[in-house]
């Protein structure tokens, strides 16, 4: 049988009137996938008191639970983390990020790969609305940004482009675009919000240098390397590059080049 673990606000009295909070119900047992295994939560929701109270309608529900997973949502906010550090800082395709979570444990379908990186772009575009004027203060002082463009996976014939400060990996903007004259009104955005960057990082995508051209002609633009070396090797080795990418993502070749890199007396990120 799973072990149910309980849940319930942390204010012990009415925040408004002091009056001590009771039982209000118990919500249904729900099951969360987290990193460290299912979780199976007995929510109990209290309210005030006092009658009197104007908080004597309102529902108090865990913080603590609200922290580990969103309303109405079968994966943990940890879950969502990890999908989006493997999707943008290992630059992992779905597929990858898939058998990643499944080394350790959790089976999620490609669609819910899909699902759960919308999910942290959408929590990270309400986060980045909410605090423009402190970034932009924050590029000023530090004498402007790079702007990093990635047309990510494809949703209802469109795709999800993510505009990050390549410094720093701050997302300053996301949306969907499905033409070029789309990834032109983004680019006009972010540009409107935080200025012309010092520079720009984009792959291959033809509708992205073309923007680039034509809305930052005096800005030096770079291809990114890991998607150039990425889309090369599968054009000139197809399959056999494939394979070699996952032997060299693979636990056992991970850990032999932390070994080598120790008996080399080298610390991690030095060469």
């Amino acid at each position: 049988m799973n072990e149910i673990k309980e849940f319930r606000t942390s204010f012990e009295n009415c925040p408004l009137c002091s009056s001590s909070l009771v039982k209000l119900y118990n919500k249904n047992v729900r099951r969360v996938i987290t990193l460290e295994g299912d979780l199976y939560a007995l929510e109990r929701v209290k309210r005030c008191s006092n009658p009197k109270c104007e908080a004597y309608k309102w529902n108090f529900f865990s913080e603590a639970l609200q922290r580990r997973v969103l309303p109405r949502k079968l994966f943990g906010t940890d879950i969502i983390a990890e999908v989006a550090r493997l999707k943008y800082e290992e630059h992992k395709t779905h597929g990858e990020v898939q058998e990643d979570l499944a080394t350790r444990g959790v089976n999620v379908s490609y669609g819910e790969v899909t699902y759960l990186v919308r999910s942290f772009d959408a929590l990270i575009s309400s986060w980045q609305e909410l605090n423009t004027e402190k970034i932009q203060k924050a590029f000023k002082s530090r004498g402007g940004y790079v702007l990093s463009v990635d047309g990510t996976y494809s949703y209802k014939g469109k795709n999800l482009y993510i505009f990050r400060d390549a410094i720093s990996g701050t997302i300053l903007y996301a949306d969907t675009g499905e033409d070029e004259e789309d990834v032109k009104l983004l680019f006009k955005k972010v540009i409107k919000a935080y200025s012309k960057p010092i520079a720009v990082i984009s792959d291959m995508e033809s509708s992205l240098i073309g923007c680039v051209k034509e809305l930052l002609p005096d800005v030096k633009h770079q291809l990114c390397q890991y998607h150039f070396l990425r889309n090369a090797g599968d054009k000139l080795m197809g399959r056999e590059y494939g394979d070699l990418s996952r032997d060299v993502k693979s636990k056992s070749t991970k850990a032999k080049a932390r070994k080598a890199r120790k008996e080399a007396g080298l610390k991690k990120g030095r060469s």
